[in-house]
């Protein structure tokens, strides 16, 4: 459920993001068009028209990498979901063998605790027929395997959910560090947009 509730919100986290890098795109972009219609009407020396297109180049240049930042960090984030969606998916197959294993168990412990009444019930009764002697031997066996099988089930069930709380762990680690990636990358982004805007606000 903890894992479900962290991909719910690294989800939510990677729309918003996306939303963001749109609305940052889609503003470079009116920014150098606004820039560059407000140019066409200046008239300028061939020298300044010059450095003015040079200008252009590097907003344009610096436009590209900022949709490349974008780009990777929406690929990182797809990552991310893909590793969220296999980690469902064994933390799924995981639950199921469990709950499988426990309800064996507590099968098990049915037949104990009906041997147990009948074992009670013999104690109480000495007029019992020899042939419920014979059961309780029967019982008693079938008990005794009943004990094995279930501390076997039991050693299996915490071996199972020791390995799952590995991956899970595992799992945990690499979705935190790819998400100092993404915060690292959507630093980079603001950044570069900021540079952009700082050189769109100078002209």
């Amino acid at each position: 459920m903890s894992l479900r509730a962290s991909y719910r919100k690294l989800k939510e986290r990677s729309s918003e993001m996306d939303g963001e890098i749109s609305r940052a795109e889609f503003d470079l972009v009116q920014s150098v068009q606004e820039n560059a219609n407000l140019r066409s009407k200046i008239v300028q020396s061939p020298d300044k028209l010059q450095r003015v297109l040079e200008e252009k180049r590097q907003v344009r240049e610096e436009a590209r990498n900022a949709e490349r930042l974008a780009m990777q960090s929406f690929e990182a984030k797809t990552a991310v979901l893909e590793v969220h969606t296999k980690a469902l998916k064994k933390m799924s197959k995981h639950f199921d063998q469990m709950q499988a294993i426990h309800e064996q168990v507590n099968s098990a412990k049915s037949i104990e605790k009906d041997y147990k009444a009948l074992k009670a019930k013999l104690s109480d009764d000495e007029l019992m027929d020899k042939s419920l002697d014979a059961k309780l031997v029967e019982l008693q066996m079938k008990a005794q395997q009943l004990n094995e099988l279930k501390k076997l089930l039991e050693k299996e069930r915490d071996m199972k959910g020791e390995e799952a709380s590995k991956e899970y762990n595992a799992i945990k680690s690499e979705v935190e560090s790819r998400r100092h990636d993404l915060e690292a990358r959507q630093r980079k982004v603001e950044s570069v947009l900021t540079e952009v805007d700082a050189i769109t606000s100078k002209d």
